[in-house]
């Protein structure tokens, strides 16, 4: 897993932290998939050394497949979720091999799990939470269209944060507003950030699809996807046998 993909696991940790009791529960695989295309590709396929809304246009246009054969590249993080806990894929650990990591939003922890070791690393997330308050406003402009994307009806919008122009494709179908919405809380701590971004969900919808210009020229694509099965327990429990592991630097 890289950097993008910890940090989606991450986010996707505080949207699924401990949702009222009476709430169903999201059960099965949440897989994100991101694809960037650097500000030359972006140049060379629009024609455009400063990118304008029609070559905006241009690209927004274009199927994720289409990106991936452009960019050479995709990045797809799979995390498998039960109501609020967390197992990522596996990934590579310096030094330590395969390893992968575990959330429990009830508990307020994150546990990374070596089985080389037969061990592993538990920090609070109470350690690392932050809060988004400091984020400059967005303007949100409906586009007036709708699109079937994994399977779910979206709804478009046209968000501008600053010098970055995206376009965001939300849903309201209910199991994907519940994984994006419970509560947006870590270890119940609420902050401005969270309750920004539960309004716009409440308002807007679960963001499905967001397509983004950043201010440098560079475009990337990032698309969800729900998968609703039942999952073992055991797929989120330290396994049987392995120890409490030193956290590396302490």
């Amino acid at each position: 897993m890289n950097r993008s993909g910890i940090a989606a696991s991450l986010v996707l940790f505080a949207l699924v932290s401990a949702a009222p009791a009476s709430a169903q529960q999201f059960e099965g695989v949440v897989t994100m998939k991101t694809v960037n295309l650097s500000s030359d590709i972006v140049a060379d396929q629009t024609g455009e050394e400063e990118i304008s809304d029609r070559g905006r246009e241009k690209l927004f246009a274009m199927t994720y497949d289409q990106l991936v054969a452009l960019s050479g590249s995709a990045h797809p993080n799979v995390m498998q979720v039960k109501g609020s806990r967390i197992r990522t894929a596996s990934f590579d650990m310096p030094g330590f091999g395969a390893a992968y990591m575990l959330f429990d939003a009830a508990a307020g922890m994150m546990r990374t799990v070596a089985p080389a070791r037969r061990g592993y690393y538990e920090v609070s997330m109470r350690d690392v939470a932050g809060d988004a308050s400091d984020e400059e406003e967005s303007h949100v402009e409906p586009l007036g269209r709708t699109q079937v994307i994994n399977g779910l009806r979206c709804t478009g919008y046209r968000v501008t944060q600053g010098d970055q122009v995206m376009r965001v494709w939300t849903t309201d179908d209910a199991a994907a507003k519940q994984v994006f919405t419970n509560q947006l809380r870590m270890a119940g701590a609420e902050s401005e950030g969270a309750r920004s971004s539960l309004a716009k969900i409440a308002r807007y919808g679960a963001p499905i699809m967001t397509q983004t210009f950043d201010e440098e020229g560079n475009f990337s694509v990032e698309v969800w996807s729900f998968e609703r099965h039942a999952l073992p327990d055991s797929l989120f429990a330290i396994p049987a046998g392995f120890s409490k592991l030193r956290t590396p630097g302490n």
